[in-house]
């Protein structure tokens, strides 16, 4: 069986301190970091949040039909939702991919995020309508707290709504998922990505993850129960001491090599290995006997 081959042909990011790739990278060879306490009192350290504010000139895109789409249900998007589709609209950029360019059910998108909380301010006024001698009625929720609640509140907190907004806005109807493994997300994403177009059955796919770690209750939840650094991030780092704190959203455009190459993309790196590869064989051989060890444990050759 011969594989298809993927490459990667644009990048987006929506990141503490930079929202591009020239940023982010000189920001990491500069070494540079976005830690600051949380309290003052160093109790814990953040990543500051991204500077995105979820204006329409932040989605990168010139298309009216989409930029009417996104104003339209900026409402029901939460902030992690919004910075999703905003660096999925610069990986497309980068990509050279417009609406409408390719077969819709051609193309793609697996999207995975942490857990998203509703806001205070989405159910500031169902409590109070329940607070009684200034304490909260549980039993009052139901008649009288919920119907002060915008009807579509809980449209913005789905893990499944990052990629479903994309597939709206860029008119994508190929295979579709959504991951909620917090970190790993990304790592199961392209695995299932690379699968789906090596078997054939997309030949794009729009891949990223989105999330915040800034909300009050998870700052508290991460306080109890994880291991915070207070000086880097180095998650690969045999001396890692533990988790920074912040908000952010990256993607990927992945294609079948000879699909990038027709249309004149520029392939920045390719898929080496995953779990298709352990499975399946090239040109009638066992691709696992074939290729050295270290390629295998590699995640892309650049």
């Amino acid at each position: 069986m011969v594989r298809r081959r993927v490459v990667v042909t644009g990048m987006g990011v929506v990141a503490p301190q930079c929202q591009s790739l020239d940023e982010l990278w000189n920001i990491l060879i500069s070494r540079a970091h976005a830690f600051r306490p949380y309290d003052g009192y160093g109790l814990i350290s953040l990543a500051a949040p991204a500077d995105f504010e979820g204006n329409i000139n932040e989605f990168a895109t010139q298309d009216t039909t989409q930029q009417k789409a996104i104003r339209k249900s900026l409402k029901v998007m939460s902030r992690e939702i919004q910075m999703a589709v905003a660096a999925s609209s610069r990986a497309l950029n980068q990509a050279k991919i417009t609406i409408g360019q390719l077969p819709s059910d051609r193309v793609g998108i697996s999207f995975g995020s942490d857990y998203i909380l509703s806001t205070v301010e989405d159910v500031f006024d169902g409590v109070r309508a329940c607070i009684t001698d200034s304490q909260f009625d549980f039993s009052r929720w139901g008649t009288t707290g919920l119907p002060k609640m915008n009807p579509l509140w809980q449209l913005k907190y789905l893990p499944n709504m990052p990629a479903s907004h994309i597939a709206i806005i860029n008119d994508f109807h190929g295979p579709s998922n959504s991951i909620t493994l917090r970190e790993a997300s990304i790592g199961a994403a392209i695995g299932e990505s690379v699968e789906i177009i090596a078997s054939g059955r997309a030949d794009v796919m729009v891949v990223g993850t989105t999330g915040s770690r800034l909300h009050p209750y998870k700052l508290l939840h991460a306080k109890q129960h994880e291991e915070l650094t207070q000086t880097a991030c180095r998650p690969f780092d045999k001396h890692r001491d533990g988790t920074v704190l912040g908000d952010g959203a990256g993607a990927l455009i992945l294609e079948e090599i000879q699909h990038a190459e027709k249309r004149g993309a520029d392939c920045l790196a390719e898929i080496v290995c995953g779990s298709y590869f352990a499975q399946y064989s090239r040109d009638g051989k066992d691709f696992r006997r074939e290729t050295p060890a270290k390629s295998l444990n590699a995640t892309m050759s650049f």
